[in-house]
């Protein structure tokens, strides 16, 4: 097969932009809010505070952050449940639904267990560019 220097240049440029750019929102959001619930289990409320809006990190109201989450060291996993984004090119909205393994109810011997996970809902907004959970 004959590649024709000009359209090997062109295929290698598009696959190096590609490459840096981040990826669609719902992947984004996915990773982001899968760590922040990692470091949630963990324990690592610092690390977690990171994921939500700049407004709340810097507010009064972030002191709290760590006893508004009391008890996630009691989670055993969280995993992807959906991801909607609002309409558009680039979306500035999603809605999150995250899965969650574990919390008091299961420690507790309840009968949901371990097994059958409750929901997490939340909003992520894109910022400057980056996501960032939802909390005013």
């Amino acid at each position: 097969m004959h590649i024709s220097f000009r359209a090997f240049v062109l295929a290698t440029a598009l696959v190096g932009c590609s490459s840096l750019q981040p990826g669609p929102p719902e992947e984004v959001i996915a990773e982001r809010a899968l760590a922040q619930a990692r470091y949630l289990i963990d324990s690592d409320y610092e690390s977690a505070l990171r994921y939500v809006v700049p407004s709340y990190q810097n507010s009064a109201r972030a002191g709290f952050y760590e006893a508004d989450f009391t008890g996630s060291d009691t989670w055993t996993a969280a995993e992807l449940g959906r991801i909607r984004c609002d309409e558009g090119i680039e979306p500035d909205r999603c809605e999150v639904r995250l899965l969650v393994y574990g919390g008091p109810a299961a420690v507790l011997g309840s009968s949901r267990g371990f097994n059958e996970p409750w929901t997490w809902d939340m909003v992520w907004i894109k910022i400057d560019g980056e996501w960032y959970q939802y909390l005013d």
